[in-house]
């Protein structure tokens, strides 16, 4: 190998694990619900791909951006960047990225009320990339839509199948997740002592890892789960900490 092939494949490295590094950090700030930092990280991100002119790391770029603007609830945003990515996707071959899209679409019809629709995009995702944290986000969805649709089953199979996950990036956080629903599921077919079970599982995840918006949830399904189960002083605790956290998100 020549001396300017090391340079170049050094250079190539250089700018992947950047790239990497930029979004671990998008993904960081993103569980723990600070999304200005997220797009900090995330801006930098960009601006690295642009430079490189890396089209694949650009796709990837506008769906993190489409997804935490989902997260501040800036459909219009989020459609901004879809579109972006539309855009580059016409004109390349890139699987994951096109998987990552229809996963998007998903959330954007689950959001509009079309669920079943939204089920079906997913189904399509799933055929196009076999990413594991990405087939871990639709398990996810998937679990939300059947919660929204009744199909408390259906619901409860997927959030338990994600309750132990080896995802690489987003392990706590799915965890975390996925206890909450079993804690709604639960709430919502009256088996009080399970969710209030999941809701303390979730809550411990959520502190340990600083994910103020699953703190937050859990703090809420424990104060009603306990109130269901006449045991108003816990509830009592817990709907304290709701307004703790709501104190403490006013200050900063």
């Amino acid at each position: 190998m020549s001396f300017t092939s090391i340079v170049l494949s050094q250079e190539r490295t250089n700018q992947v694990n950047g790239l990497e590094t930029f979004f671990d950090e998008t993904r960081i700030y993103k569980n723990q619900n600070k999304i200005n930092l997220a797009l900090e990280s995330l801006d930098k991100a960009a601006a690295l791909a642009e430079e490189t002119e890396d089209e694949k790391a650009l796709v990837d770029c506008y769906h993190k951006f489409a997804l935490l603007y989902m997260e501040l609830d800036k459909r219009e945003t989020t459609l901004f960047y879809w579109d972006r990515a539309t855009v580059l996707l016409n004109e390349l071959e890139y699987p994951y990225g096109h998987a990552v899209h229809k996963y998007i679409e998903s959330i954007l019809l689950y959001d509009s009320g079309n669920n079943f629709q939204a089920i079906f995009m997913l189904n399509e995702s799933k055929q196009l990339s076999n990413d594991r944290n990405l087939l871990n986000n639709i398990l996810l969805l998937e679990a939300n839509i059947y919660f929204t649709i009744e199909k408390y089953d259906s619901a409860a199979l997927n959030f338990n199948s994600l309750v132990v996950n080896n995802d690489v990036f987003e392990k706590e956080s799915l965890m975390a997740r996925s206890h909450l629903g079993l804690a709604k599921v639960y709430l919502e077919t009256q088996d009080f002592d399970e969710s209030i079970k999941s809701g303390v599982s979730a809550l411990e995840i959520a502190k340990a890892n600083n994910f103020y918006k699953e703190e937050f949830e859990a703090n809420e399904i424990l104060g009603q789960a306990f109130e269901k189960r006449e045991k108003y002083d816990l509830s009592l605790v817990h709907n304290r900490n709701l307004l703790k956290l709501k104190d403490s998100v006013f200050t900063i």
